[in-house]
């Protein structure tokens, strides 16, 4: 009687596998705003709709000014699918408590700019004027650079 010898492949892999799960975390998400830029020459925008797809499908609202991504060849309809929420007033996206900037905070922007608000943006120190820097630092912004 032969006793048979088991067959051990060496193009199966013995290694213990990890298994990744989506956790959803409890609470509620961030709401950000994201202007249209309006600076000279400016033609571009903070988040594509991509990025918002992702920030939505992670529980947080976005807001965008309506046209704000004309100019970088995207529509309204591109971030409304991501699941943006189109608004019509800038000041109403200026009131999120973080705001998504692609360009510096300019002058026509301070009287928008909320108290404690949280501004992830270029920081252009060497053409700030001082002014507005002031200004900024007057109503207690945190800037993301």
């Amino acid at each position: 009687m032969s006793k048979k010898q088991p067959v051990i492949s060496t193009s199966f892999s013995y290694e213990t596998l990890e298994e990744t799960l989506d956790i959803k975390l409890k609470g509620e998400g961030m709401t950000i705003g994201i202007p249209k830029e309006i600076a000279f020459q400016e033609n571009r925008v903070a988040l594509t709709p991509d990025a918002v797809s992702v920030l939505v499908n992670n529980g947080h609202n976005v807001m965008l000014e309506h046209n704000a991504g004309d100019a970088s060849h995207f529509r309204d309809k591109d971030y409304a699918d991501a699941g943006a929420k189109i608004v019509y007033s800038r000041e109403e996206v200026f009131k999120a408590p973080v705001l998504v900037k692609s360009a510096p905070v300019i002058e026509e922007d301070l009287p928008l700019l909320q108290m404690n608000q949280s501004i992830i943006s270029p920081l252009h120190l060497s053409v700030l004027r001082s002014e507005v820097l002031c200004t900024m630092m007057k109503k207690d912004h945190r800037f993301i650079v």
